[in-house]
């Protein structure tokens, strides 16, 4: 199953993981969500299991310093973000769902004082067509959708894949994403940086190599001047 880490600001590590049961079949029954905290030494402080009925699959998992930690993935095909306390117990889980967003898939997440921002593609239909859109619900310490970043793909436009972010120190957000793969496009990585308010402040891209070349990013942060 996937694994993902997140970091608080006293250097306190969390683990988060699917673990599966059902025997040896190739399609397992059930998939519980795992989660441990570790203290900056090393040591182990308290680890949780959820037992899942459906498929629980771990995505990405954060932590602000807050004594919040955070963690986004899928209960069966529904995106959930489920908040832990200091001490290991689940606070609350929240499913995702809108009525303008469709084919919603959470790929990141980052917390900031006590707010998550969770990097999503998604599809949207405007004038019975479907456009692909990059969105950021950003959820409180209550669980509570305080505000979404968008950006939406200009029709006919090149699909670029935002799957990491990275608060700024105002509140806004950096966004990165690749184009891989595409025959007709140079394969190339694009950032984009919202302001608190959700407008686009700019967006830059470089590319990589000729079409049809696989590029991925997998880590990106911002430094506290931006």
């Amino acid at each position: 199953p996937p694994l993902s880490l997140g970091c608080d600001t006293a250097g306190n590590l969390y683990l988060g993981t699917g673990s599966s049961s059902g025997g040896c079949s190739p399609t397992p029954q059930s998939q519980d969500l795992f989660v441990r905290r570790y203290h900056f030494n090393g040591s182990s402080t308290w680890s949780t299991t959820i037992d899942g009925q459906a498929m629980q699959s771990v995505i990405d998992a954060a932590a602000d310093g807050c004594a919040n930690m955070f963690v986004v993935g899928n209960s069966g095909n529904t995106p959930v973000v489920r908040r832990f306390d200091n001490g290991g117990t689940q606070v609350w889980e929240k499913a995702y769902s809108s009525t303008t967003y469709r084919e919603v898939d959470f790929s990141s997440a980052r917390a900031r004082d006590g707010l998550l921002a969770v990097a999503a593609y998604a599809r949207f239909c405007y004038s019975s067509v479907y456009n692909d859109a990059f969105i950021a619900p950003v959820f409180d310490s209550s669980g509570n959708m305080v505000k979404t970043f968008v950006y939406a793909s200009p029709p006919g436009g090149t699909r670029v894949n935002y799957t990491r972010l990275a608060w700024t120190a105002d509140g806004g957000l950096v966004v990165a994403g690749t184009v891989t793969q595409d025959p007709t496009n140079p394969a190339a990585i694009h950032l984009l940086r919202f302001s608190p308010s959700g407008s686009i402040m700019w967006h830059q891209s470089r590319v990589i190599g000729p079409p049809g070349t696989r590029v991925n990013v997998d880590a990106l942060d911002v430094d506290p001047v931006g």
